[in-house]
């Protein structure tokens, strides 16, 4: 490997855990804790703001829903590509929760989730099941701000709300869960949350998922974040990968991914 190309992996370590890893590991021979975390918390925290994202009305976006199981975290994310002569990408959230169960998942993952639910950062359906409705609620609501070009979803436990959202007028896109389709997605974020080039407007749920995150990389360096590895819930980042996804897809041209499928 050439010096200048060793360096940049040295530059790199110094600010992302996960890349600190695997440099150690495969640089310098040393054994690794191989669950460190993925992003740059510092980086994220120099990018954001600190009040909500007002601006963002009537510009278009992209929309990724990560869904979990029926009784843990789901989340909506809205991603604003940046504007012209920017380069600052803008990101809004809704996670949703069964609020039966939310005291018992508070003390289990270690987080304020009731706080959340007070400040309006965590939303809640009645009984003990995540309400796929309200998940679509969140969309039309979405729908009705912005300009969402796109619905990016893991068609995996997705039941009827892929229909339902192509019914509200929305296009969809079924995005596989695999390394093929998020390594890319996931690299892209992980820059720009190193540059500080990602605002969520200080959320304090969005920040706790993005310190939680942790990757599977490959020996192709591929990598593709592991929720059961991670060291709590993830669920707004995954989203937000989704959204990623679909906007890199509009850049680069459909054929480039033909496993993805338009509902």
């Amino acid at each position: 490997m050439r010096r200048d190309d060793l360096r940049a992996l040295a530059t790199k370590a110094r600010y992302l855990p996960a890349a600190a890893a695997a440099f150690k590991q495969k640089r310098l021979n040393l054994w690794v804790n191989a669950d460190a975390p993925w992003l740059s918390l510092e980086g994220w925290r120099k990018g954001q703001s600190l009040g909500p994202l007002l601006e963002l009305e009537g510009r278009p976006c992209f929309i990724g829903i990560d869904l979990s199981s029926k009784i843990d975290l789901s989340a909506v994310v809205a991603l604003f590509p940046p504007a012209e002569e920017e380069r600052l990408w803008r990101l809004l959230s809704w996670p949703l929760t069964p609020a039966d169960t939310l005291e018992e998942r508070a003390l289990r993952d270690r987080a304020p989730y009731q706080q959340w639910v007070t400040q309006g950062y965590l939303h809640t359906n009645p009984g003990n099941r995540i309400d796929q409705d309200v998940l679509r609620e969140f969309v039309r609501a979405a729908g009705q701000r912005f300009e969402v070009l796109q619905v990016g979803i893991d068609p995996w436990n997705a039941g009827n709300l892929v229909k339902d959202l192509q019914d509200d007028g929305f296009a969809v896109v079924e995005i596989p869960q695999t390394v093929a389709q998020l390594s890319g997605p996931a690299k892209d974020f992980e820059a720009d949350v190193l540059d500080g080039l990602i605002d969520a407007g200080g959320d304090p749920l969005v920040q706790w998922t993005v310190s939680n995150a942790v990757v599977q990389r490959d020996n192709k360096d591929n990598i593709f974040p592991v929720k059961k590895r991670s060291r709590g819930r993830i669920d707004p980042v995954m989203a937000a990968l989704n959204a990623r996804k679909l906007a890199t897809v509009q850049t680069a041209g459909k054929a480039d991914d033909p496993d993805l499928v338009v509902a």
